[in-house]
């Protein structure tokens, strides 16, 4: 079985590269740290942005705007992307709405997903972003991971879609365990994942 240790960097298509590093690192405040022509394909380049916590984010496409149009746009399908989801800080997703519709940015949101409140809007290439951040952060030592497992076994009992309540039901149900037992739900995800 091979184990990963997390996702290195998803590389997205971009069909206007000025537009894409200008969208990226003025608006998000993403550091282009990776800029270089591609090996296999004259005229086109590869971008890398630090995303925050060691997570990057790598782009593709055309150098030269004449090469733009050899760039299809999105479309949804199967082996597509549905959306790009970022987080940012309870204090940055106050500001999130504000600071993209001053860009020009039509902005969807917030929307209440139990877990998290997210605004939804697109890039200069078309690719559906979020931005996301968690309503109640978890407590020192208790993962997100754990909390989602625990979150939806009590969803998947009681059927439908995630709520509030069995957030907090999870929350609680993980604050009674003791530090060095390990909840049955995350075993379970765990199996159901690496098996």
């Amino acid at each position: 079985m091979i184990k990963t240790l997390g996702l290195s960097h998803p590389t997205l298509v971009a069909a206007e590269i000025e537009a894409t590093v200008d969208f990226y690192s003025r608006l998000l405040g993403m550091a282009l740290v990776m800029r270089q022509p591609d090996a296999d394909n004259p005229g086109f380049e590869q971008l890398l942005f630090a995303a925050g916590n060691d997570t990057y984010i790598g782009f593709y496409g055309p150098s030269h705007p004449d090469l733009n149009s050899y760039v299809p746009r999105p479309t949804m399908g199967v082996g597509a992307l549905q959306q790009l989801t970022l987080a940012v800080s309870s204090e940055t997703f106050v500001q999130v709405k504000g600071e993209l519709t001053r860009a020009g940015v039509s902005v969807f949101g917030p929307l209440d997903t139990a877990l998290e409140l997210a605004y939804y809007f697109r890039d200069p290439n078309g690719i559906m972003l979020a931005l996301t951040s968690w309503k109640h952060q978890p407590p020192p030592g208790l993962s997100r991971a754990a909390i989602l497992a625990t979150a939806e076994t009590i969803r998947a009992e009681a059927g439908g879609r995630l709520t509030d309540a069995q957030v907090q039901a999870a929350y609680t149900r993980l604050s009674s365990v003791d530090s060095g037992e390990i909840p049955p739900e995350v075993l379970r995800c765990r199996a159901r994942l690496w098996s």
